[in-house]
This record gives C-alpha cells, sequence and structure tokens, in this order.
C-alpha cells in the first residue's frame, strides 16, 4: 500500500469532503498531536466552515518539534524512558537517527 497520496493537503481535502457529505454547514474541529496540525490546516483552509476549535497536544509539525522529541532533546530530562525508548528498536538502528528510520 503506497502512502504517497496520504499528504496534509489531501487530508485536508478529505475532511472537507466528508463535511460535505454529511451535509454540514459548520462545524467543531477537534485534533490532538497530529491531529491539531491537519485541524490547523483545515481551519486555515476553510475558515468559514470552522465554528470552533478544540485542540490538545498541540505540535506545529517543524522539524526543532521532532528533533527535541525524538533526536535527544526530551532524553536530557527522561533519561530512563529514552533508554526504553531505543531499546525497543533493533540493535542496529539504536544509534542513528530513530525519526529517519
Amino acid at each position: 500500500m503506497s502512502l504517497a497520496s496520504n499528504t496534509t493537503h489531501q487530508l485536508v481535502g478529505d475532511m472537507e469532503l466528508l463535511r460535505q457529505k454529511l451535509g454540514i454547514e459548520r462545524w467543531l474541529v477537534l485534533g490532538g498531536s497530529w491531529g491539531s496540525t491537519l485541524s490547523l490546516a483545515y481551519a486555515e483552509s476553510n475558515s468559514g466552515r470552522v465554528t470552533e476549535m478544540i485542540l490538545f497536544g498541540v505540535t506545529a509539525g517543524r522539524r526543532s518539534e521532532f528533533d527535541w522529541l525524538f533526536r535527544g532533546g526530551l532524553a536530557r530530562f527522561f533519561p530512563e524512558q529514552w533508554d526504553r525508548l531505543l531499546a525497543a528498536l533493533p540493535p542496529t538502528n539504536r544509534g542513528g537517527d530513530i525519526v529517519d528510520l
């Protein structure tokens, strides 16, 4: 299965198609983590269709955020949990960039 068409633009389009198919004029958009980023993108593209937003675990999906979470920044504060995360990887991947695996 290819994920080539699984882009933010395509997902925003899918959300709008869903809204139309359900016959909803305007709606509340809810999203957490990656869903918060997607919700923000949807609201930006379809501001007249969004009445409210509930966002949690907000992320903008920037590289700096992924770097902090998955390239060692968080490890300074939670070294034991970071070690458990690395231990879940195959030994050959533990010394490299775990995001780019």
